[in-house]
């Protein structure tokens, strides 16, 4: 009985594909190997592999076409195999001729027992895939024909010897210095190793060389050196290298099955694989692709976007491409294509030419006619971008990548206000009270909001809902404030919801408070009421000084500044003249928070308007959430007397 365990899987591997390639090499029928994305062989008929869209026609390279030609077969001479490998080859040829030739053939029928014959099912052997690199190495090569070429590349290495040895040895050293360590020394493009501060390079042939330094974070200058050869020459160079300014930049990691791949970016050569972890890169968007002959990359191109600081990646995998004669089964070239689809978001039901393929994104079509495809993605609850992509299959063009973003048609949102008896209307519609969660359409909506009694209602925002990132919003209410200070119709002085405080400025100094020196009540027979009067501080001092008015009040801690916050003042400038000056000059300061506001004000003259002015100015930039003052002050310019009746601030 055959134990499929005494087998390494390799060998069993290596068994399946001898007995395969022999029957179907000798077997009556028009059968050939085909490959699949795999990289599986599976021996079929032109029209059966005309109904697997997954497999294609194997082709193979003129190298293994002439080892083919030049193979000796392995003689399997069944009396020196051991049992177990005996009875395996025995039951493979007596279940391929069962499935293809309608019954066993009397050699593999007489040699196995019908006991025997039941121990392994094809669905066992099936199981069992037979890799390219296996095909291939059931190939060898014909032993007459290898001693001949070894005699031959022989000859041809003597000959060269025996000239060069009749020529004048010519070498020349390169000595490469730098002024940092570990920058990686190439030579036409190939790595010769690093150059810690100084590397000597020796035994070079004469001819011309190109000589470069590479190291991430670094640029080389000059990038590049030509040398010259003379015999028995010493060049001596020396590289800088210089740090990069990567504020602008960010790096890229591309990886690959294969190491020795080129890389190209936005269709330039940025080097091989191997020699190049990480690529520095501008911010941006770039299209990324690598090649290896005899391979094809999947996918085909990436979009990749660099952010400054940031390191972004791109993988790849490659899968050998194939080609083979078509006179080897009488049938003509393959006239078929691949097609990879992939988008953002997998799961996507994949359409071609308006038909749902049964296939979700990402996936691989192999074996499709050459041809126009229009092709889309469907999937509930997402918006696809682009809605529909066209493409032509054709000899000269044959691959082909697509990718798709999958965008959510819908995203959650929430949306809180404090208080919670705020109504939140979106697009002009009630959403709920209090706030809302929920499902949003995607794209830009009106937020706005009810008032509240004792509240600033928050102005009306645009919100953009963006797919794939939930937005979270909470809303605060600013109470409605209304803070007041003034000199009511008795002479005293009423405040609400502040401080305040009279005293005066000297030139280059700081509010003073002080109850002697500073604006006093007055009561004033043509306005027929009390004011501040406001001028200078010191009568018998120079300088005189200026009288202030100091405000202090308190803002909500969540204010934010920029708020629509305004102060309003009712006041008048008089004609009446300090003592001992010509002059008659308004001239008023006002301060919030140590900034000076830069206004033109220019108070209303008393004796002209018969009344006092109100004026009002947005100060909602200056302010901050916490303690808060506003000073009022003359200045040294000023000549004449003010009066102030009411100061408030309200949003």
């Amino acid at each position: 009985m055959v134990n499929l365990s005494h087998f390494s899987y390799k060998t069993l591997q290596q068994i399946k594909a001898e007995e395969f390639e022999h029957f179907f090499t000798h077997a009556n029928g028009n059968y050939a190997p085909y490959l699949n994305h795999l990289g599986e062989v599976v021996w079929m008929t032109p029209e059966d592999a005309e109904k697997q869209h997954e497999f294609y026609d194997y082709q193979e390279t003129g190298f293994l076409r002439l080892k083919r030609k030049l193979h000796t077969p392995r003689p399997i001479n069944f009396d020196h195999l051991p049992e177990q490998e005996k009875e395996l080859r025995l039951l493979i040829r007596q279940s391929l001729e069962k499935n293809y030739l309608n019954g066993s053939q009397t050699e593999s029928s007489a040699s196995l027992s019908g006991e025997r014959a039941s121990d392994i099912n094809l669905d066992e052997i099936e199981n069992i895939p037979i890799t390219v690199d296996t095909y291939k190495s059931i190939f060898s090569w014909n032993k007459a024909f290898l001693a001949f070429i070894a005699v031959l590349i022989a000859a041809v290495v003597f000959g060269i010897g025996y000239g060069l040895g009749t020529r004048q040895n010519s070498f020349y050293s390169v000595d490469i210095k730098t002024n940092i360590k570990g920058a990686a020394i190439f030579v036409n493009g190939e790595k010769k190793g690093y150059a810690d501060f100084e590397k000597k390079l020796t035994n070079l042939r004469p001819g011309e060389y190109r000589i470069e330094l590479r190291k991430r974070g670094y640029t080389a200058k000059p990038a590049m050196i030509n040398i010259g050869a003379g015999d028995n020459a010493t060049n001596a160079l020396f590289i800088a290298m210089n740090p990069v300014d990567n504020s602008g930049q960010g790096f890229l990691k591309v990886s690959a099955n294969h190491r020795d791949a080129k890389i190209f970016i936005d269709d330039e050569f940025f080097g091989e694989l191997e020699n190049m972890p990480f690529l520095l890169l501008n911010e941006g968007d770039h299209v990324i692709f690598v090649e290896k002959k005899g391979f094809r990359a999947t996918p085909q191109k990436q979009w990749v976007n660099i952010s400054a600081g940031d390191t972004s990646e791109a993988g790849f995998t490659f899968t050998p491409v194939f080609t083979r004669k078509a006179a080897n089964t009488g049938a003509l070239p393959s006239l078929k294509g691949l097609i990879t689809i992939s988008s953002d978001a997998v799961g996507g039901d994949i359409y071609l030419n308006g038909k749902n393929t049964g296939k979700e994104s990402d996936h691989v079509f192999t074996g499709l006619p050459f041809g126009e495809y229009r092709i889309s993605l469907k999937r509930e609850g997402y918006i696809c971008v682009p809605e529909e992509r066209s493409i032509t299959l054709s000899a000269n063009h044959s691959s082909e990548e697509v990718r798709f973003e999958l965008k959510k048609e819908f995203e959650q949102a929430a949306i809180t206000t404090n208080p919670p008896t705020a109504r939140v209307f979106i697009d002009g519609k009630l959403y709920g009270k209090g706030g809302y969660k929920g499902m949003l359409k995607t794209g830009e909506h009106k937020l706005s909001f009810g008032d509240i009694t004792g509240y600033k209602t928050p102005a009306t925002r645009t919100i953009n809902i963006i797919p794939n990132k939930p937005l979270e919003l909470a809303i605060e209410y600013f109470p409605q404030l209304n803070l007041v200070a003034e000199v009511n119709s008795t002479g005293n002085i009423r405040t609400n919801k502040c401080e305040i405080i009279t005293g005066f400025t000297l030139k280059n100094r700081a509010f003073a408070s002080s109850r002697e020196a500073g604006p006093q009540v007055v009561f004033h027979e043509k306005l027929n009421r009390y004011v501040w009067k406001m001028g200078f501080a010191f009568p018998y001092r120079n300088p005189k000084g200026n009288d202030a008015l100091r405000i202090n009040f308190s803002l909500p801690m969540d204010y934010q500044p920029g708020q629509d916050f305004v102060l309003r003042l009712s006041a008048a400038a008089s004609e009446e003249r300090y003592p001992q000056t010509s002059s008659r000059k308004t001239d008023i300061r006002i301060k919030v928070n140590g900034k000076s506001l830069k206004i033109d004000y220019t108070p209303r003259k008393l004796e002209a308007a018969g009344a006092l002015e109100e004026k009002q100015w947005r100060i909602g930039k200056y302010l901050r959430a916490g303690l808060n003052t506003v000073e009022i002050s003359t200045t040294d310019q000023n000549t004449t007397y003010f009066f102030i009746k009411k100061i408030s601030f309200e949003n």
